[in-house]
C-alpha cells in the first residue's frame, strides 16, 4: 500500500503536468495569435502603400495583443520568466524565503482569482448591453470571458507551481 505521502506527491506532479499542458497549448494559441498580428500589420503597412489600408487592422492587433497576454501568463509563470530581483531575498533565512514565497504566490492567485471575477462580471455586462467594438462592431464579451478563463488559469498554474516548489523543499 503506498503511503499518503506517495500520493500527495503523485497528485502534485500530476497537478503539475496538467497546468503544463493546458498552458503549454496556451501559449501556442498566443503564438499563433502574435503571427496573425505581424501578418495583418504587414499586409495593412503593405495595402496602406497602394491605397487600400485593410479596415479594422488596428482593431483586430489591439484585441488580439490582449489575448496574447492572457494566453502566455500562465507558460509564463511556470517557465518562471518574470523579472525576478533576489538581491534581497538571497540575503534572508532559508526559511522566511519559504515564508516569502508562500505569502507572495497566494496574493498573486487572490489577485487573478479576483481578475477572472470582475472579467465575468464586465462580460455579463457586455454581453447583456450588446457592447461591441468600434468599428467592425465585434461583440467584446467573447475576448473578456476568455481573459477570464486565462485568469483562471494562472491561478492554477500558481498553485501550481507554489505546490511542486514546496514539495521539492521550497526556495533555496
Amino acid at each position: 500500500m503506498a503511503s499518503s505521502h506517495a500520493l500527495e506527491g503523485a497528485a502534485v506532479r500530476g497537478f503539475a503536468a496538467w497546468c503544463g499542458k493546458v498552458s503549454a497549448w496556451m501559449a501556442t494559441l498566443a503564438a499563433g495569435l502574435v503571427y496573425a498580428m505581424v501578418l495583418l500589420t504587414v499586409a495593412d503597412v503593405t495595402m496602406r502603400y497602394f491605397g487600400h489600408p485593410i479596415l479594422g487592422s488596428y482593431e483586430l492587433v489591439g484585441l488580439m495583443g490582449a489575448g496574447v497576454v492572457g494566453l502566455a501568463m500562465p507558460k509564463t509563470s511556470l517557465d518562471r520568466g518574470h523579472v525576478e530581483v533576489d538581491l534581497l531575498t538571497n540575503a534572508l533565512s532559508r526559511t522566511a524565503r519559504v515564508a516569502l514565497l508562500v505569502v507572495t504566490r497566494l496574493l498573486a492567485i487572490a489577485l487573478f482569482a479576483l481578475l477572472a471575477w470582475y472579467l465575468i462580471q464586465d462580460g455579463i455586462e457586455s454581453q447583456a448591453s450588446g457592447l461591441v467594438s468600434s468599428l467592425l462592431q465585434i461583440p467584446e464579451y467573447y475576448l473578456v470571458y476568455a481573459l477570464a478563463v486565462c485568469s483562471t488559469v494562472q491561478c492554477l498554474a500558481l498553485a501550481a507551481d507554489l505546490t511542486a516548489r514546496l514539495s521539492d523543499g521550497g526556495p533555496r
